[in-house]
């Protein structure tokens, strides 16, 4: 397997957040606990397997990549699991897995390696986007309006940091707003209303802001110090709902209050403060662009789940990387840790034989 990089760092504030996980979780529901527990086992079980590989080879297999990830979308329209109008699961045995939140990783892999060397013009910015919009386009369709913006959101922040002329981002944003009451009619009526709602949380407040309203009580009704774990009325009493996936967040401020939602938010800044620093010191082109997308993808999901829980971002089905429930989410942001990791190790190898 070769030398394993550990970084306390990066991996002791991801401890806290899986082990405050699960606490929350087993007081929630003992199913849903041992289910969590499965996967975290499965996830680290695939972190030191991905070390036995060499993740460059991987990447530049990158089309490779690509073409499956169409085809996992293509085949999930006709084979996936319909839950709530949307199909985007798997079915294996008694679990299910959802296949844009798995993709993530191995699109930023894609992506890393198809910019390697690439200059920075407009030539290279539109091919880019073209080549991702088949498989944004479908993950939008499932209809995953959320992940789909994830992904978006992670490109252009490897975009802005790789310094594409800034005009290229200004003409792209108001192309959007010229295009948004066209781009309006193609969102789905819940969606519309979703947007609806944050502008005005009152709209329907036992219909569709009825999520966003309990999450606020729930969050606000922790005060300093919470309720206490397994006492919470909004989550426990199941007046939250989604209370151990999308609002988790809100369901641990409630028990632990304004102290354990800070440690929280303080342990996701670190561990992405971290990502960024080992980005920021990578002496490989490929490396840095990974670890950019890495830091993209989890911190887009950490500010839109935090944000929609506490009332200051429209709701998106959007879990809190390594901290909400979903088996899928969990495994997802281990092997962008296992690549990661892999990568750095990797590199520091390779300068350590050029000494």
């Amino acid at each position: 397997m070769g030398r394993w990089y550990f970084d306390g760092l990066l991996f002791l504030p991801i401890f806290f957040l899986l082990g405050a996980s699960l606490i929350m979780l087993h007081s929630m529901n003992q199913d849903i606990f041992v289910s969590q527990c499965v996967f975290l086992v499965l996830s680290v079980i695939v972190f030191f397997v991905i070390q036995l590989f060499d993740v460059r080879e991987i990447a530049a297999r990158s089309w490779g990549i690509y073409a499956m990830a169409l085809l996992f979308l293509f085949i999930l329209s006709f084979l996936g699991i319909a839950s709530r109008g949307a199909v985007r699961w798997f079915s294996i045995g008694n679990y299910s897995i959802q296949i844009s939140e798995i993709l993530k990783p191995f699109f930023a892999l894609w992506l890393a390696q198809l910019l390697v060397h690439k200059e920075k013009n407009l030539k290279t910015l539109l091919t880019t986007c073209l080549l991702a919009f088949p498989i944004i386009f479908m993950v939008y369709r499932e209809p995953d309006l959320g992940s789909a913006l994830v992904y978006v959101f992670a490109m252009l922040i490897l975009f802005v940091v790789m310094g594409f002329p800034f005009k290229y981002f200004a003409i792209g944003i108001g192309s959007l707003a010229v295009l948004s009451p066209i781009l309006w009619h193609f969102l789905h009526d819940y969606q519309r209303e979703r947007l609806v709602n944050f502008f005005s949380t009152n709209h329907d407040p036992l219909g569709s802001s009825y999520n966003s309203i309990q999450s606020m009580i729930a969050v606000g009704s922790g005060q300093w110090w919470g309720r206490g774990v397994g006492v919470g009325t909004q989550s426990m009493l199941r007046f939250l709902p989604e209370r151990h996936t999308d609002f988790m967040f809100a369901s641990y401020s409630e028990a632990t209050g304004f102290i354990g939602a800070t440690l929280v938010l303080v342990a996701v800044l670190l561990y992405l403060w971290r990502i960024s620093s080992l980005a920021r010191s990578a002496s490989d082109q490929f490396v840095f662009y990974f670890l950019t997308l890495t830091f993209g993808f989890l911190f887009v999901q950490s500010v839109v789940n935090v944000g929609m829980n506490i009332g200051v971002l429209p709701i998106v089905g959007i879990t809190l990387p390594f901290f909400s429930y979903g088996g899928s989410s969990l495994l997802t942001s281990t092997i962008f840790l296992g690549f990661a990791t892999k990568l750095i190790s990797s590199e520091e190898k390779s300068l350590v034989e050029i000494r």
